[in-house]
């Protein structure tokens, strides 16, 4: 017999309350949905980006997304806080470029497994370019487009 899994009556992308999306989230995995736990995961990186409004805020919502995919690699709460050590002692600015700079990041390539390098701190970077050195903008550019 074919086990019918129950879903909201809403659509994924009407919630705009990230708690409850969560929850969500947890309940489609719990019940072994995981097309729509992802479904749930997605917005929650929407309305994160999207809410974002300063160079500090988009940043951070970056960081945010690539302690999911954590998460989602290790299956247990694992916070980037090295880089949110460095981004309160040094800034968004500093932060961003040091990253870029370094042959070899953990973000990246776990972003890069997972196909989203749309939420790497190359990309943030490039979409922010005017805030950031041209040096480092190529950097970024380089690294996607060797990604790719």
């Amino acid at each position: 017999m074919k086990m019918i899994i129950a879903r909201p009556l809403k659509s994924i992308s009407t919630f705009s309350n990230i708690e409850q999306l969560k929850q969500v989230r947890i309940n489609a995995i719990k019940r072994g949905d995981l097309e729509f736990a992802r479904m749930a995961q997605v917005r929650v990186w929407e309305i994160l980006t999207e809410r974002a409004q300063t160079i500090d805020e988009k940043f951070l919502s970056i960081v945010q997304i690539y302690e999911d995919f954590l998460w989602e690699k290790n299956r247990k709460n694992t916070k980037a806080t090295r880089t949110r050590t460095k981004w309160i002692k040094d800034g968004t600015i500093k932060t961003a470029s040091d990253i870029v700079r370094k042959n070899k990041s953990m973000g990246f390539d776990i972003l890069l497994e997972f196909e989203k390098l749309k939420y790497s701190i190359e990309q943030f970077v490039i979409d922010n370019a005017f805030m950031f050195e041209a040096k480092i903008v190529a950097i970024a550019r380089r690294k996607l487009t060797l990604a790719a």
